[in-house]
Protein backbone atom coordinates (compact mmCIF):
# COMPACT_ATOMS: atom_id res chain seq x y z
CA UNK A 1 0.00 0.00 0.00
CA UNK A 2 1.66 3.58 -1.10
CA UNK A 3 1.12 5.87 1.54
CA UNK A 4 0.54 9.52 0.78
CA UNK A 5 2.69 12.00 3.67
CA UNK A 6 0.33 14.24 4.12
CA UNK A 7 0.92 17.56 6.74
CA UNK A 8 -1.11 20.47 7.32
CA UNK A 9 0.40 23.06 9.51
CA UNK A 10 -1.40 25.14 11.20
CA UNK A 11 -0.83 28.77 11.97
CA UNK A 12 1.33 29.18 14.77
CA UNK A 13 1.13 33.05 14.80
CA UNK A 14 -2.09 34.21 14.00
CA UNK A 15 -1.29 38.05 15.37
CA UNK A 16 1.98 39.56 16.21
CA UNK A 17 1.98 42.88 17.78
CA UNK A 18 5.31 44.53 18.50
CA UNK A 19 5.31 47.79 20.30
CA UNK A 20 7.89 50.50 19.19
CA UNK A 21 8.71 54.02 20.43
CA UNK A 22 6.49 55.53 17.92
CA UNK A 23 4.55 52.62 16.06
CA UNK A 24 3.47 49.41 16.51
CA UNK A 25 2.74 46.38 14.23
CA UNK A 26 0.80 44.13 13.47
CA UNK A 27 0.23 41.35 11.15
CA UNK A 28 -2.74 38.54 10.74
CA UNK A 29 -3.27 35.50 8.23
CA UNK A 30 -5.77 35.47 5.15
CA UNK A 31 -4.27 32.63 3.81
CA UNK A 32 -1.43 30.84 5.61
CA UNK A 33 -1.89 27.24 4.07
CA UNK A 34 -0.42 27.06 0.81
CA UNK A 35 0.76 24.47 -2.41
CA UNK A 36 4.76 24.92 -2.94
CA UNK A 37 3.45 27.06 -6.09
CA UNK A 38 0.94 28.96 -4.44
CA UNK A 39 1.06 32.51 -2.38
CA UNK A 40 0.04 33.08 0.93
CA UNK A 41 -2.14 36.23 2.06
CA UNK A 42 -1.28 38.44 5.43
CA UNK A 43 -2.98 41.79 6.41
CA UNK A 44 -0.58 43.92 7.77
CA UNK A 45 -1.71 46.93 9.96
CA UNK A 46 0.71 49.91 11.35
CA UNK A 47 -0.35 51.88 14.13
CA UNK A 48 1.21 55.68 14.18
CA UNK A 49 1.81 56.78 18.04
CA UNK A 50 3.66 59.92 17.06
CA UNK A 51 2.58 63.33 17.02
CA UNK A 52 2.90 63.68 13.05
CA UNK A 53 1.74 62.16 9.68
CA UNK A 54 4.51 59.54 9.17
CA UNK A 55 5.93 57.31 6.02
CA UNK A 56 6.78 53.52 6.20
CA UNK A 57 8.39 51.12 3.72
CA UNK A 58 8.13 47.25 4.19
CA UNK A 59 11.47 45.85 3.77
CA UNK A 60 11.53 42.33 1.78
CA UNK A 61 13.83 41.15 4.67
CA UNK A 62 14.37 37.62 3.47
CA UNK A 63 14.04 37.83 -0.51
CA UNK A 64 15.04 36.35 -2.41
CA UNK A 65 13.86 33.48 -0.80
CA UNK A 66 10.75 35.19 -0.25
CA UNK A 67 9.48 37.87 -3.06
CA UNK A 68 6.64 40.77 -1.05
CA UNK A 69 4.22 42.56 -2.76
CA UNK A 70 0.51 44.10 -2.68
CA UNK A 71 -2.23 42.91 -4.51
CA UNK A 72 -1.19 46.97 -7.10
CA UNK A 73 2.34 45.87 -7.53
CA UNK A 74 3.24 49.02 -5.54
CA UNK A 75 7.30 49.51 -5.18
CA UNK A 76 8.46 50.56 -2.89
CA UNK A 77 5.87 49.42 -0.27
CA UNK A 78 5.31 52.85 1.33
CA UNK A 79 2.03 53.35 3.35
CA UNK A 80 1.25 57.09 4.88
CA UNK A 81 -0.06 57.55 7.95
CA UNK A 82 -1.22 60.23 10.04
CA UNK A 83 -0.82 60.60 13.88
CA UNK A 84 -2.72 58.77 15.94
CA UNK A 85 -4.12 56.80 12.95
CA UNK A 86 -3.56 53.43 11.46
CA UNK A 87 -3.10 52.05 8.30
CA UNK A 88 -3.57 48.30 6.16
CA UNK A 89 -2.11 46.88 3.84
CA UNK A 90 -2.94 43.49 2.28
CA UNK A 91 0.66 41.62 1.75
CA UNK A 92 1.25 38.39 -1.02
CA UNK A 93 4.26 35.86 -0.01
CA UNK A 94 5.82 34.50 -3.15
CA UNK A 95 7.90 31.38 -1.47
CA UNK A 96 10.78 30.98 -4.44
CA UNK A 97 11.25 27.13 -4.61
CA UNK A 98 14.63 27.40 -5.40
CA UNK A 99 15.71 28.60 -1.67
CA UNK A 100 13.07 27.34 0.45
CA UNK A 101 13.01 23.58 -0.15
CA UNK A 102 9.89 21.90 0.11
CA UNK A 103 6.77 21.48 2.43
CA UNK A 104 6.80 22.52 6.10
CA UNK A 105 6.37 25.63 8.35
CA UNK A 106 7.95 28.80 7.10
CA UNK A 107 8.82 32.22 9.20
CA UNK A 108 8.92 34.98 6.60
CA UNK A 109 10.16 38.14 8.23
CA UNK A 110 8.36 41.29 7.49
CA UNK A 111 10.49 44.71 8.47
CA UNK A 112 8.41 48.00 8.83
CA UNK A 113 10.14 51.15 9.10
CA UNK A 114 9.69 55.12 9.88
CA UNK A 115 11.65 56.95 6.50
CA UNK A 116 11.59 60.14 9.01
CA UNK A 117 13.23 58.20 12.50
CA UNK A 118 14.18 55.52 10.52
CA UNK A 119 13.25 53.10 13.58
CA UNK A 120 12.37 49.55 12.39
CA UNK A 121 10.10 46.83 13.62
CA UNK A 122 10.02 43.52 12.65
CA UNK A 123 7.30 40.91 12.48
CA UNK A 124 6.75 37.52 11.37
CA UNK A 125 4.41 35.81 9.15
CA UNK A 126 4.34 31.91 9.14
CA UNK A 127 3.34 30.27 6.49
CA UNK A 128 2.17 26.47 6.12
CA UNK A 129 3.52 24.87 2.83
CA UNK A 130 2.31 21.23 1.63
CA UNK A 131 3.14 19.36 -1.37
CA UNK A 132 -0.05 17.42 -1.02
CA UNK A 133 -1.80 17.09 -4.84
CA UNK A 134 -4.81 15.47 -3.27
CA UNK A 135 -8.16 16.97 -5.38
CA UNK A 136 -9.97 18.39 -2.67
CA UNK A 137 -13.45 18.89 -1.60
CA UNK A 138 -14.42 22.35 -3.18
CA UNK A 139 -17.73 24.41 -1.50
CA UNK A 140 -19.54 25.95 -3.94
CA UNK A 141 -22.21 28.97 -2.65
CA UNK A 142 -24.42 31.58 -4.69
CA UNK A 143 -24.55 34.46 -3.68
CA UNK A 144 -27.31 37.23 -4.77
CA UNK A 145 -28.29 40.24 -3.20
CA UNK A 146 -30.86 43.54 -3.69
CA UNK A 147 -28.26 46.11 -3.26
CA UNK A 148 -29.64 49.04 -4.50
CA UNK A 149 -28.95 50.68 -8.04
CA UNK A 150 -28.92 54.26 -6.27
CA UNK A 151 -28.19 54.81 -2.61
CA UNK A 152 -29.67 57.80 -0.59
CA UNK A 153 -26.62 59.51 1.51
CA UNK A 154 -29.87 61.31 3.80
CA UNK A 155 -30.64 57.36 4.52
CA UNK A 156 -29.56 54.26 5.85
CA UNK A 157 -28.25 51.64 3.53
CA UNK A 158 -29.91 49.03 3.38
CA UNK A 159 -30.23 45.56 1.88
CA UNK A 160 -30.09 41.83 1.96
CA UNK A 161 -27.75 39.04 0.83
CA UNK A 162 -28.74 35.53 -0.02
CA UNK A 163 -26.10 32.68 0.44
CA UNK A 164 -27.01 29.52 -0.79
CA UNK A 165 -24.68 26.39 0.32
CA UNK A 166 -25.06 24.14 -2.60
CA UNK A 167 -22.93 21.69 -0.81
CA UNK A 168 -23.90 18.78 1.45
CA UNK A 169 -21.55 20.12 3.76
CA UNK A 170 -22.46 22.21 6.84
CA UNK A 171 -20.00 25.63 6.43
CA UNK A 172 -19.42 27.11 9.82
CA UNK A 173 -17.46 30.34 10.34
CA UNK A 174 -17.61 31.45 6.82
CA UNK A 175 -16.40 34.96 6.20
CA UNK A 176 -18.51 37.19 3.99
CA UNK A 177 -16.52 40.52 3.19
CA UNK A 178 -17.84 43.35 1.34
CA UNK A 179 -16.11 46.35 0.82
CA UNK A 180 -16.73 49.62 -1.15
CA UNK A 181 -16.31 53.13 -0.34
CA UNK A 182 -19.39 53.86 1.73
CA UNK A 183 -18.31 50.31 3.71
CA UNK A 184 -15.80 47.88 4.36
CA UNK A 185 -16.79 45.11 6.85
CA UNK A 186 -16.40 41.51 7.79
CA UNK A 187 -19.10 39.56 8.38
CA UNK A 188 -18.90 35.58 10.34
CA UNK A 189 -21.64 33.18 9.64
CA UNK A 190 -22.59 29.80 9.61
CA UNK A 191 -24.14 27.69 5.99
CA UNK A 192 -26.53 24.92 6.61
CA UNK A 193 -26.05 22.52 3.82
CA UNK A 194 -28.25 22.84 0.79
CA UNK A 195 -29.90 25.87 2.78
CA UNK A 196 -30.36 29.37 1.59
CA UNK A 197 -29.49 32.21 4.41
CA UNK A 198 -30.22 35.63 4.26
CA UNK A 199 -28.25 37.88 5.69
CA UNK A 200 -29.32 41.90 6.42
CA UNK A 201 -27.01 44.71 6.15
CA UNK A 202 -27.67 48.11 7.63
CA UNK A 203 -24.71 50.48 7.10
CA UNK A 204 -25.32 54.19 8.71
CA UNK A 205 -24.46 56.90 5.89
CA UNK A 206 -23.50 60.48 6.56
CA UNK A 207 -25.82 62.54 4.42
CA UNK A 208 -23.33 64.82 3.62
CA UNK A 209 -21.24 62.09 1.44
CA UNK A 210 -20.33 63.54 -2.04
CA UNK A 211 -22.27 62.12 -5.09
CA UNK A 212 -20.11 59.39 -7.22
CA UNK A 213 -19.99 55.86 -9.01
CA UNK A 214 -18.77 52.91 -6.93
CA UNK A 215 -18.73 49.59 -7.51
CA UNK A 216 -19.39 46.97 -4.10
CA UNK A 217 -17.10 43.56 -3.82
CA UNK A 218 -18.37 41.01 -1.95
CA UNK A 219 -16.45 37.83 -1.26
CA UNK A 220 -16.72 35.02 0.96
CA UNK A 221 -13.86 32.52 2.11
CA UNK A 222 -14.17 29.23 4.67
CA UNK A 223 -11.00 28.39 6.15
CA UNK A 224 -9.09 30.37 4.14
CA UNK A 225 -10.41 29.57 0.79
CA UNK A 226 -12.82 31.55 -1.56
CA UNK A 227 -16.66 29.45 -1.98
CA UNK A 228 -17.64 32.09 -4.92
CA UNK A 229 -16.30 30.86 -8.16
CA UNK A 230 -15.51 35.08 -8.49
CA UNK A 231 -16.32 37.90 -6.21
CA UNK A 232 -19.65 39.49 -6.76
CA UNK A 233 -19.48 42.58 -7.86
CA UNK A 234 -22.20 45.40 -8.06
CA UNK A 235 -21.67 48.94 -9.73
CA UNK A 236 -23.96 51.62 -7.93
CA UNK A 237 -23.93 55.36 -7.92
CA UNK A 238 -24.41 57.72 -4.67
CA UNK A 239 -27.60 59.83 -5.80
CA UNK A 240 -26.89 63.93 -5.59
CA UNK A 241 -29.68 65.47 -2.80
CA UNK A 242 -29.91 68.72 -1.41
CA UNK A 243 -31.83 67.84 2.75
CA UNK A 244 -33.10 71.19 3.85
CA UNK A 245 -33.60 70.78 7.94
CA UNK A 246 -35.22 74.19 9.63
CA UNK A 247 -35.17 75.69 13.14
CA UNK A 248 -36.21 78.39 14.63
CA UNK A 249 -35.32 80.56 17.74
CA UNK A 250 -37.69 83.28 19.05
CA UNK A 251 -36.67 86.53 20.93
CA UNK A 252 -38.64 88.79 22.56
CA UNK A 253 -39.46 92.26 23.98
CA UNK A 254 -41.57 94.64 24.83
CA UNK A 255 -44.02 94.78 22.00
CA UNK A 256 -41.69 92.99 19.81
CA UNK A 257 -41.03 89.71 18.78
CA UNK A 258 -38.04 88.09 16.63
CA UNK A 259 -38.11 84.85 15.16
CA UNK A 260 -34.85 83.66 13.72
CA UNK A 261 -35.24 80.90 11.04
CA UNK A 262 -32.05 78.74 10.35
CA UNK A 263 -31.88 76.41 7.32
CA UNK A 264 -29.09 73.84 7.45
CA UNK A 265 -28.56 71.61 4.03
CA UNK A 266 -27.52 68.80 5.49
CA UNK A 267 -27.54 66.93 1.71
CA UNK A 268 -23.97 66.33 -0.12
CA UNK A 269 -24.46 69.52 -2.96
CA UNK A 270 -25.94 72.83 -2.75
CA UNK A 271 -29.28 73.69 -2.51
CA UNK A 272 -30.20 76.50 -4.90
CA UNK A 273 -33.67 77.72 -4.59
CA UNK A 274 -36.65 79.16 -1.98
CA UNK A 275 -36.49 79.49 1.37
CA UNK A 276 -39.88 80.05 2.45
CA UNK A 277 -41.60 81.05 6.03
CA UNK A 278 -45.11 81.01 6.87
CA UNK A 279 -46.60 83.67 8.59
CA UNK A 280 -50.26 84.88 9.20
CA UNK A 281 -51.64 87.11 6.27
CA UNK A 282 -53.33 90.01 9.30
CA UNK A 283 -50.35 90.09 11.00
CA UNK A 284 -48.68 91.28 7.59
CA UNK A 285 -48.64 95.40 8.43
CA UNK A 286 -46.78 94.36 11.65
CA UNK A 287 -43.54 92.29 10.02
CA UNK A 288 -40.45 93.09 8.22
CA UNK A 289 -37.59 90.49 7.72
CA UNK A 290 -34.00 90.55 8.05
CA UNK A 291 -32.41 90.61 5.23
CA UNK A 292 -35.74 92.12 3.06
CA UNK A 293 -37.50 88.80 1.73
CA UNK A 294 -40.41 89.33 -0.94
CA UNK A 295 -44.03 88.26 0.39
CA UNK A 296 -46.62 85.43 -1.43
CA UNK A 297 -49.77 84.28 -0.51
CA UNK A 298 -49.10 84.16 3.40
CA UNK A 299 -45.25 83.23 3.07
CA UNK A 300 -42.08 85.42 3.16
CA UNK A 301 -39.76 84.06 0.80
CA UNK A 302 -35.73 84.23 -0.05
CA UNK A 303 -33.63 83.43 -2.91
CA UNK A 304 -30.68 81.79 -1.79
CA UNK A 305 -28.17 78.89 -2.24
CA UNK A 306 -26.80 76.93 0.52
CA UNK A 307 -23.87 75.12 0.40
CA UNK A 308 -23.63 71.48 1.66
CA UNK A 309 -23.16 70.87 5.44
CA UNK A 310 -23.78 74.76 5.91
CA UNK A 311 -26.34 76.94 6.92
CA UNK A 312 -28.60 80.22 6.41
CA UNK A 313 -30.43 82.28 9.17
CA UNK A 314 -33.16 85.27 8.61
CA UNK A 315 -35.23 86.55 10.80
CA UNK A 316 -39.18 87.50 10.86
CA UNK A 317 -39.66 90.36 13.37
CA UNK A 318 -43.07 91.00 14.48
CA UNK A 319 -43.47 94.75 16.32
CA UNK A 320 -46.12 96.42 17.86
CA UNK A 321 -44.64 99.33 19.08
CA UNK A 322 -45.29 101.78 16.11
CA UNK A 323 -48.78 100.95 16.09
CA UNK A 324 -48.46 102.49 20.08
CA UNK A 325 -47.24 105.01 19.18
CA UNK A 326 -49.56 105.80 16.33
CA UNK A 327 -51.96 105.52 18.59
CA UNK A 328 -50.72 107.83 21.45
CA UNK A 329 -50.05 110.68 18.35
CA UNK A 330 -54.25 109.81 16.94
CA UNK A 331 -55.28 110.22 20.40
CA UNK A 332 -53.61 113.95 21.19
CA UNK A 333 -54.49 114.82 17.93
CA UNK A 334 -57.86 114.17 18.70
CA UNK A 335 -58.00 115.90 21.94
CA UNK A 336 -55.99 118.80 20.34
CA UNK A 337 -58.97 119.55 17.41
CA UNK A 338 -61.62 118.36 20.31
CA UNK A 339 -60.20 120.69 22.68
CA UNK A 340 -59.79 123.31 20.09
CA UNK A 341 -63.41 123.11 19.00
CA UNK A 342 -64.93 123.55 22.22
CA UNK A 343 -67.14 126.07 22.54
CA UNK A 344 -66.42 127.63 25.87
CA UNK A 345 -63.04 128.06 27.23
CA UNK A 346 -61.90 128.45 30.81
CA UNK A 347 -58.73 129.92 32.22
CA UNK A 348 -57.11 129.68 35.73
CA UNK A 349 -54.61 132.14 37.19
CA UNK A 350 -53.04 132.72 40.47
CA UNK A 351 -52.57 136.33 40.42
CA UNK A 352 -51.41 137.74 44.14
CA UNK A 353 -49.67 135.51 46.89
CA UNK A 354 -49.24 135.89 50.30
CA UNK A 355 -46.41 134.67 52.07
CA UNK A 356 -44.87 134.69 55.52
CA UNK A 357 -41.59 134.01 56.16
CA UNK A 358 -41.10 131.96 53.16
CA UNK A 359 -44.70 130.36 53.89
CA UNK A 360 -47.72 130.44 51.94
CA UNK A 361 -50.38 132.03 54.00
CA UNK A 362 -52.90 132.88 51.31
CA UNK A 363 -53.28 134.02 47.18
CA UNK A 364 -55.77 135.49 44.97
CA UNK A 365 -57.14 133.66 41.90
CA UNK A 366 -58.64 134.63 38.70
CA UNK A 367 -60.86 132.49 36.66
CA UNK A 368 -61.97 133.42 33.09
CA UNK A 369 -64.80 131.52 31.36
CA UNK A 370 -65.52 133.07 27.87
CA UNK A 371 -67.68 131.80 24.96
CA UNK A 372 -65.91 130.66 21.95
CA UNK A 373 -68.50 130.21 19.32
CA UNK A 374 -71.27 131.91 17.44
CA UNK A 375 -74.03 130.16 19.68
CA UNK A 376 -75.39 131.55 22.95
CA UNK A 377 -74.41 129.19 26.03
CA UNK A 378 -77.26 128.05 28.25
CA UNK A 379 -76.54 126.98 32.51
CA UNK A 380 -73.23 128.11 32.54
CA UNK A 381 -71.85 126.46 35.44
CA UNK A 382 -68.37 126.86 37.29
CA UNK A 383 -66.97 124.37 40.09
CA UNK A 384 -63.66 124.77 41.91
CA UNK A 385 -62.13 122.74 44.31
CA UNK A 386 -60.40 123.79 47.36
CA UNK A 387 -57.01 123.00 48.28
CA UNK A 388 -57.71 120.88 51.94
CA UNK A 389 -55.29 123.44 53.61
CA UNK A 390 -56.66 126.60 52.54
CA UNK A 391 -60.19 128.29 52.67
CA UNK A 392 -61.83 130.38 50.88
CA UNK A 393 -61.44 134.04 53.05
CA UNK A 394 -65.04 135.07 53.42
CA UNK A 395 -64.45 138.70 54.38
CA UNK A 396 -62.65 139.68 51.38
CA UNK A 397 -64.00 140.72 48.32
CA UNK A 398 -64.36 137.80 46.21
CA UNK A 399 -65.38 139.63 42.73
CA UNK A 400 -68.42 141.12 41.17
CA UNK A 401 -70.23 137.15 40.78
CA UNK A 402 -70.45 135.64 44.60
CA UNK A 403 -70.36 132.29 44.39
CA UNK A 404 -74.14 130.35 44.38
CA UNK A 405 -73.00 127.85 46.49
CA UNK A 406 -70.15 126.66 49.09
CA UNK A 407 -70.08 122.39 49.60
CA UNK A 408 -68.61 119.96 51.04
CA UNK A 409 -68.85 115.99 49.47
CA UNK A 410 -68.63 112.91 51.68
CA UNK A 411 -64.47 112.91 51.53
CA UNK A 412 -65.18 116.64 53.02
CA UNK A 413 -63.90 117.94 50.09
CA UNK A 414 -64.79 121.64 49.70
CA UNK A 415 -66.02 122.99 46.58
CA UNK A 416 -67.45 126.60 45.13
CA UNK A 417 -69.88 126.78 42.79
CA UNK A 418 -71.02 130.16 40.36
CA UNK A 419 -74.15 129.60 38.18
CA UNK A 420 -73.51 132.35 35.40
CA UNK A 421 -76.74 131.53 33.59
CA UNK A 422 -75.92 132.30 29.80
CA UNK A 423 -73.08 133.27 28.05
CA UNK A 424 -73.82 135.24 24.62
CA UNK A 425 -71.17 134.60 21.43
CA UNK A 426 -67.64 135.68 22.12
CA UNK A 427 -69.15 136.56 25.72
CA UNK A 428 -66.42 136.70 28.87
CA UNK A 429 -66.96 136.56 32.43
CA UNK A 430 -64.75 136.98 35.36
CA UNK A 431 -64.62 135.13 38.54
CA UNK A 432 -62.29 136.27 41.50
CA UNK A 433 -61.46 135.03 45.23
CA UNK A 434 -59.57 134.66 47.59
CA UNK A 435 -57.95 131.76 49.59
CA UNK A 436 -56.02 131.70 52.88
CA UNK A 437 -54.27 129.15 54.91
CA UNK A 438 -54.73 128.88 58.95
CA UNK A 439 -51.40 126.86 58.77
CA UNK A 440 -48.07 128.69 57.04
CA UNK A 441 -47.29 126.35 54.17
CA UNK A 442 -43.54 125.48 53.14
CA UNK A 443 -42.19 125.28 49.60
CA UNK A 444 -45.92 125.19 47.27
CA UNK A 445 -48.58 123.12 46.07
CA UNK A 446 -50.58 123.07 42.92
CA UNK A 447 -54.28 124.11 42.18
CA UNK A 448 -56.60 121.37 40.94
CA UNK A 449 -58.80 122.58 37.07
CA UNK A 450 -61.02 124.60 37.19
CA UNK A 451 -64.27 122.82 35.61
CA UNK A 452 -67.30 124.90 33.30
CA UNK A 453 -70.39 123.19 32.25
CA UNK A 454 -72.71 124.44 29.59
CA UNK A 455 -75.74 123.46 27.27
CA UNK A 456 -75.19 124.23 24.02
CA UNK A 457 -78.38 123.28 21.55
CA UNK A 458 -79.69 121.19 24.18
CA UNK A 459 -76.32 119.17 24.41
CA UNK A 460 -73.90 119.75 27.70
CA UNK A 461 -70.68 120.13 26.97
CA UNK A 462 -67.84 120.14 29.56
CA UNK A 463 -63.99 121.71 29.57
CA UNK A 464 -61.10 122.13 32.15
CA UNK A 465 -59.14 124.71 33.18
CA UNK A 466 -55.01 123.96 33.51
CA UNK A 467 -54.12 123.53 37.17
CA UNK A 468 -51.81 126.37 38.00
CA UNK A 469 -48.77 125.70 40.80
CA UNK A 470 -47.76 127.92 43.27
CA UNK A 471 -44.23 128.09 44.56
CA UNK A 472 -43.92 130.66 47.15
CA UNK A 473 -39.73 130.47 47.05
CA UNK A 474 -40.29 131.23 43.30
CA UNK A 475 -42.36 134.71 43.96
CA UNK A 476 -40.16 135.45 47.74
Amino acid sequence: MKQLGIAFFALLLASTLVAAASFTVEVAPVKDRILIDGIAEFKLTIHNLGPVTAKYVIDKVDYPRWDIRTPDNINPITIDIPAGGSGTLTLYLDPNQNYIGGRGSHSVNIGVQNLASGETVMVRANVGITDDTKPAYTPTVILTTDFPDEVQPSQDLRFTVTLSNQNKLNLTDVVLRISSKLMDSELVIDLAAEQETMVDVRVPLNPQTPPLADTAYMTLTWRGDSVLPTPFQKTYRVAPAAVLSQSEAVKKSFLRTGIEVTFRNNGNVPHTGELTVAVNGWKRPFLYTKPEANYRRGAFTWDATIPAGESVTVTVVENYLWLLVLIIVVGLAWALIHIKRLPIAITKKVMQVESKEGSLVGMKVLVTVRNRSQEKLEEVVVLEKLPKLLELERGATIGSLPPTKIFKNERQETFVKWELAALGPDEERVVNYSLRSSFEILGGLKLTPAVVTAKSDGKEIKALSQAPAVNVRAQA
